[in-house]
């Protein structure tokens, strides 16, 4: 259950960012915040207090316009990094949190930020989660 926890900590970090507006092109362009998270996949990148090894930034989560996610962890197994099962989720966004659930467990975050290329998230435990779309 650990790995499920991690990924759905992983998509609520994902979830949990605030509308945020985009004008890395120039063209002044607002995004919402569903808009932004929807935009491709998520990869664990750091985590404060704490960190991820070369195998956990594998993990990532996508999120979809339809309130679904697809969590997919990667877990050091005796120094082999080895793809766990892809867990289907669903989430929802009011305001600042991210609500994911998935495999009968919720997991809440709140959503410190998030851009096209960088999500920021806090766990309920004070942990500082961020995202890329960068695997590794």
């Amino acid at each position: 259950m650990k790995t499920v926890k991690t990924l759905i900590s992983l998509c609520i970090a994902a979830g949990l960012c605030y509308s945020c507006s985009s004008d890395d092109d120039g063209g002044g362009e607002t995004l919402s915040t569903q808009e932004l998270l929807t935009m491709g996949t998520w990869y664990q990148e750091s985590r404060t207090p704490g960190s991820y090894s070369a195998c956990e930034k594998k993990s990532a989560v996508s999120f979809t316009p339809n309130g679904t996610a697809t969590l997919a962890f990667h877990e050091d197994n005796n120094g082999s990094c080895e793809a766990q099962p892809t867990i289907s989720a669903n989430y929802t966004i009011t305001g600042d949190d991210l609500t994911i659930t998935a495999a009968g467990q919720t997991l809440k975050v709140t959503l410190k930020s998030v851009t096209k290329e960088l999500l920021t998230l806090l766990d309920e435990n004070g942990a500082t989660l961020i995202f890329d779309k960068t695997s590794g």
